[in-house]
């Protein structure tokens, strides 16, 4: 009865949960960083701060030696251990904005072609949506790969929408990752993010890029990340592709995996590009 007793207190404490509440800022302005990915490297722990910097994130006793990483473009990651941070009270992590690094500035030639990557025809009954974990959706991705025989500029992303169900316009963020050996993700590309809010019940989303002037020389992966509490699946959707094979992660620092769509629910994603090029 004691050795019982003894392995119950051990798996309580192990699934005991911390509840730690903080806020990224900028050190230097003192003003909260939105969209900071949060997480803890390889598992599926991990959230996205809001707006104006404040996240909340339960975490197990067991998780208290991890790690926390914080990341986001324009800033030096941050890593802090969990132990170290208050819990149930509010934490305050500031960062350091990274070094500005000037871009090549390329000038677009006056003559353009133009073709579409990746689906030619959305699927309106293979609904597919974010993987989740503990009820919590925010850092969720989901990537495809693209392959360009050139230099390209993005012009537009596009998916579709099979059901929103949500009342309020709902958030995502569009990464970039380069393509490593065996056709899978590789490093972010930091400098290339892109918000963005879509509003509508069911339908093709568009998502323009030629402002942020985005030019790939060989083949990259396109995520879409999830930059909700929650997405549930039952409320939203979209397209999914039942051929082309789709990587996804649970939270930002968490391992990627592949699969295809294998009908209602699949984990497929019908994503599409359209990218400029010279004659």
């Amino acid at each position: 009865m004691r050795f019982l007793l003894f392995f119950m207190f051990l798996f309580l404490y192990g699934r005991a949960q911390h509840l730690i509440k903080g806020k990224v800022y900028d050190l230097q302005s003192k003003s909260g960083i939105a969209f900071v990915s949060i997480g803890v490297p390889g598992k599926t722990i991990g959230t996205v701060s809001d707006e104006t910097g404040n996240f909340i994130l339960q975490l197990n006793a067991a998780d208290e030696k991890d790690s926390l990483k914080f990341m986001v473009p324009g800033y030096k990651s941050k890593s802090v251990v969990v132990s170290g941070l208050t819990q149930n009270e509010n934490s305050s992590i500031g960062l350091e904005a990274s070094a500005i690094v000037l871009e090549e500035i390329v000038v677009k030639p006056k003559h353009l072609k133009y073709k579409k990557l990746g689906a030619k025809n959305y699927s309106t009954t293979n609904c597919t949506g974010f993987a989740d974990g503990g009820n919590n959706w925010k850092g969720s991705e989901a990537a495809v790969l693209f392959h360009i025989e050139r230099e390209v500029f993005l012009e537009y992303f596009a998916f579709y929408v099979i059901q929103n169900k949500y009342p309020d316009s709902i958030r995502f963020r569009l990464k970039f990752y380069k393509k490593i050996n065996n056709n899978w993700v590789g490093q972010l590309i930091a400098n290339k993010a892109v918000v963005f809010k879509i509003g509508i019940s069911k339908g093709e989303v568009k998502v323009p890029l030629g402002e942020f002037n985005i030019r790939m020389k060989e083949d990259f992966f396109v995520s879409l990340e999830c930059l909700e509490d929650e997405l549930d699946i039952r409320k939203f959707c979209y397209s999914g592709s039942l051929k082309v094979p789709s990587y996804y992660k649970v939270k930002a620092f968490s391992k990627w995996h592949s699969t295809r769509g294998t009908g209602n629910g699949g984990g497929g994603a019908d994503f599409n590009l359209l990218v400029s090029y010279s004659n």
